[in-house]
């Protein structure tokens, strides 16, 4: 990867391997190799959904926290939301949202149980809904972050 960026800063700044040889070209290459590697750390975040994202997806179905009467949200109810609502996330996986609800499950931040009404075979999903509010808004504002065993 340096050889790449190294490359790659020759190209931008116009240069060819012969300028490595003079060191006020030296100087001009390692500062648009910085540059390059600062705006790579940038960008980098683009495809990471993090903890307080799904928290915050969480809270936006009425059943989660606001209303005991109606049902939350399922694990792929949770999903298609994050993937249409949270910028950069339209390519999270599943498994991503899964790991976070279940780090959430097993601090005992939020619950789950079964949807009965559900209609088709095999397992019935299972919703959604806040056990330890305090903890959970500490977790949305991105103040906590939780894990299994925490």
């Amino acid at each position: 990867m340096a050889n790449s960026i190294r490359s790659q800063a020759l190209t931008n700044l116009n240069l060819s391997i012969a300028d490595l040889r003079n060191p006020e070209s030296r100087e001009a290459i390692q500062t648009e190799v910085d540059r390059i590697k600062e705006e790579r750390k940038v960008n980098a975040r683009s495809n990471t959904l993090r903890q307080h994202e799904v928290a915050q997806a969480l809270n936006r179905f009425a059943g989660f926290m606001q209303d005991p009467n109606q049902i939350g949200p399922t694990l792929k109810e949770l999903h298609a939301d994050i993937q249409s609502s949270v910028e950069g996330a339209q390519d999270v996986k599943l498994s991503a949202v899964r790991s976070h609800v279940n780090n959430m499950r097993a601090a005992g931040v939020i619950a789950s149980a079964e949807v009965l009404e559900s209609e088709g075979q095999g397992r019935y999903p299972h919703f959604f809904f806040v056990q330890d509010e305090a903890r959970f808004l500490d977790i949305a504002s991105g103040e906590l972050v939780v894990r299994k065993g925490t």
